[in-house]
């Protein structure tokens, strides 16, 4: 039996590649036509009914659940009665499920989870791991809808690479959704999003983690959210974002990073922020940002690397700031940059490099090793940024830059500097 589990594998994501301006975007989700039907939990109830699938070979399900509840695997056993805290698990035998074939060759079950009479179901844990196996987790979720006003600790997948519902393809809630970091997480063909109110919530920390195949995401209330790192981290095919209230939050790094279809984002406060590393990195198609308060953020590296498509920046506080590494890198469209304060930066590294089209920088104070490589910047330019360094003995590299043909590099090397490729 462990064999059998141990074996069956998922597919990965049909999305893996990277999106560009350009680019086709990928077709709305339609529920398949031969899925058996759902219906949605009322607000006030305790439940979760899904759709789960049935593979040729062995299938596993299980689930951990506070609250003396019971579960209806959809196989004509009827209700099977469990103690709180304990592991609800079953062998879905293909034979049990006759009759609900689909078109892409599996069948379904229906399973519904709920409490008991008398009791409250108030944390639940949906991918658990075969008790006889170590690669083996219930992950077989199509279509899944609950109401756990109750709950206070949901998670929907496990803490593993091994335990991602990859075939969650649909997800609803009603009523009060209160779940764990990373809720989401590696739900690479979850398309459809539907959920309750969140304002219970304060970790939206990897909601929507390689969610490769989500286009859009629902009002969310996020008023008392204070980490929003990784949220929508390699959500390759996300094309907006609706209005998300950040006064509260803190950490905002990789909060869009891989987001490759996005070309846009509402206005955030991130009067709070202190972490903004990677915050936009690798979103090709962005071709703005909004206006950011980083009065108290520390950490800007990264923050827009590899952004191909970003054409301007806001003008950003940046007085607190030490790491500023790769903070533009690779952003070939940029042409100017408002003036920052990096006159605590200790981290410089390739900050400018391959800003082919950055024709100015105002940065002050800089006292660390600073790259501005492969940009379009003329000799005034050059001179300017000689201007504003530090006296320290270090390098900045100005290779590539058409005005190192009439720039003066005795400008910075009277205050210390080795300058490279003048």
């Amino acid at each position: 039996m462990t064999q059998g589990l141990a074996s069956r594998r998922m597919t990965p994501s049909r999305l893996t590649g990277t999106r560009y301006v350009g680019q086709a975007d990928p077709s709305p989700w339609v529920r398949p036509a031969d899925w058996l039907p759902l219906t949605d939990p009322s607000p006030t109830d305790q439940r979760i009914v899904g759709l789960y699938r049935i593979n040729s070979e062995l299938n596993f399900f299980a689930c951990v659940i506070s609250g003396a509840f019971r579960v209806d695997f959809g196989d004509g056993a009827g209700w099977q009665n469990y103690t709180s805290g304990a592991t609800a698990s079953k062998i879905l035998d293909w034979s049990d499920y006759a009759g609900t074939d689909t078109s892409e060759g599996f069948r379904q079950a229906i399973i519904t989870i709920e409490p008991q009479p008398g009791n409250d179901l108030t944390s639940v844990q949906l991918a658990i791991k075969h008790p006889s196996s170590t690669v083996a987790y219930s992950t077989g979720w199509l279509d899944m809808r609950m109401a756990l006003p109750l709950a206070t600790n949901l998670r929907i997948v496990g803490d593993s690479p091994s335990c991602w519902h990859r075939n969650l393809e649909h997800f609803a809630s009603v009523g009060t959704f209160t779940p764990a970091a990373y809720a989401f997480w590696g739900c690479s063909r979850l398309a459809s999003v539907s959920v309750g109110d969140t304002s219970n919530t304060t970790l939206f920390q990897g909601m929507f983690y390689n969610c490769y195949s989500l286009q859009s995401v629902p009002a969310l209330n996020t008023s008392n959210g204070t980490n929003f790192s990784d949220m929508f981290y390699n959500c390759f095919s996300l094309q907006s974002v609706p209005a998300l209230n950040t006064a509260n939050g803190t950490n905002f790094s990789n909060m869009f990073l891989g987001c490759s279809s996005l070309q846009s984002v509402p206005a955030l406060n991130t009067s709070n922020g202190t972490n903004f590393s990677s915050m936009f990195y690798n979103c090709s198609s962005l071709q703005s940002v909004p206006a950011l308060n980083t009065a108290n953020g520390t950490n800007f590296s990264g923050m827009f690397q590899n952004c191909y498509s970003l054409q301007s920046v806001p003008a950003l506080n940046t007085a607190n700031g030490t790491n500023f590494s790769s903070m533009f890198y690779g952003c070939p469209s940029l042409q100017s940059v408002p003036a920052l304060n990096t006159s605590n930066g200790t981290n410089f590294g390739n900050m400018f490099q391959n800003c082919y089209s950055l024709q100015s920088i105002g940065c002050t104070n800089i006292a660390a090793d600073i790259s501005v490589a492969n940009c379009s910047l003329s000799g005034p330019a050059l001179d300017a940024i000689y201007a504003n360094l530090a006296t320290a003995s270090k390098t900045i590299t100005v290779t590539g830059n058409y005005g190192t043909a009439s720039d003066t590099p005795s400008i910075a090397t009277a205050k210390g500097w080795t300058v490279v490729g003048s």
